[in-house]
């Protein structure tokens, strides 16, 4: 049973969080805000967000030894961000907590380049095409790729806008259209009128009334309709691929390759959040993969640009 101060905290968080984000996320992230400060306080700890400090956070910890290391990044992760939100309080980041750094081996979760360049030859449907170019080629999210209309591709100004992952579209983007993927977006294109036509012809036979999805990426059959794809055919879609090249990745992977490709191309840290839709740039560093041949290469670069300026004195 949770006390009255620790459900005042979570209803108000879950106000504030219902307006921005999914069930889901709503879900998870109340969960652990309920599962922290009641751990707090059945400790006798702080739970006031602007008095919480390193006691309290090395407790949590603690309590939460049994978890994976990618488990306690999340819950911490999460309790910081409520700290900050509500309290100002940015203790979760001024301790530099060695469970808050990356775990991950140096490349996982990232195509290697030569893969990630050849991964549109391995498609063999439209759809397969299409959502591929929208994650390895442009950066969107899964969820993105699902709402993504057909107003919102505009071939003519070279420019596409993407829904965020909110509820109600989330935050709008707009990136510009990858010049590779003209030829896809193109054939799309006739791929989804096709799906409306033989729709239309059907549903005449059958004395129902056709009604058109906004969004792009579009089927059709007999027995289901004319519909839009959600995100689990998606998924669907991406592990044939995958399957087929016999390496594994996911969609979240091809957004991450898409931001490390883009940093490897020199684009911008501050470009590279707008064409994946960050509002915190080290949010963004953590999807560019850096390891330690990018660290080097690094100081190379730093040590040709000492030699340059020595040498104009």
């Amino acid at each position: 049973m949770l006390s009255p101060e620790i459900a005042c905290y979570v209803t108000a968080y879950r106000e504030w969080l219902v307006k921005r984000k999914t069930a889901a996320t709503v879900k998870g992230y109340t969960g652990v805000l309920r599962r922290a400060l009641s751990i707090l306080e059945a400790a006798q700890l702080q739970t006031d967000p602007s008095q919480i400090g390193e006691q309290e956070i090395w407790h949590l910890l603690h309590m939460w030894n049994s978890l994976k290391p990618s488990g306690r990044i999340r819950q911490i992760k999460i309790f910081g961000i409520w700290l900050k939100r509500v309290g100002k309080n940015y203790v979760t980041e001024n301790m530099d907590l060695p469970e808050m750094q990356d775990v991950r081996t140096p490349g996982a979760g990232w195509l290697d380049l030569h893969i990630a360049v050849n991964v549109l030859s391995f498609c063999e449907t439209i759809e397969e095409r299409f959502a591929i170019i929208c994650m390895l080629y442009h950066g969107f999210r899964k969820i993105e790729v699902e709402r993504s209309l057909h107003s919102d591709w505009d071939p003519t100004a070279r420019k596409v806008r993407i829904w965020g992952k909110g509820p109600l579209g989330g935050k709008v983007r707009h990136v510009p259209i990858h010049p590779l993927a003209k030829g896809v977006l193109e054939e799309c294109m006739q791929d989804r009128q096709r799906k409306i036509e033989a729709a239309a012809a059907h549903y005449t036979k059958s004395a129902r009334q056709l009604q058109i999805p906004d969004q792009q990426f579009l089927y059709f059959n007999v027995q289901l309709g004319l519909g839009h794809y959600r995100h689990t055919a998606i998924e669907k879609m991406i592990k044939a691929v995958s399957d087929r090249m016999g390496v594994y990745f996911s969609c979240h992977t091809l957004r991450k390759t898409f931001a490390r490709m883009s940093w490897l191309a020199d684009v911008k840290m501050e470009t590279i959040s707008e064409f994946l839709g960050h509002s915190d740039a080290r949010t963004t560093r953590l999807y560019l993969g850096l390891n330690m041949d990018d660290m080097e290469k690094g100081m190379d670069q730093l040590k040709t640009f000492m030699e340059r300026v020595r040498s104009s004195d």
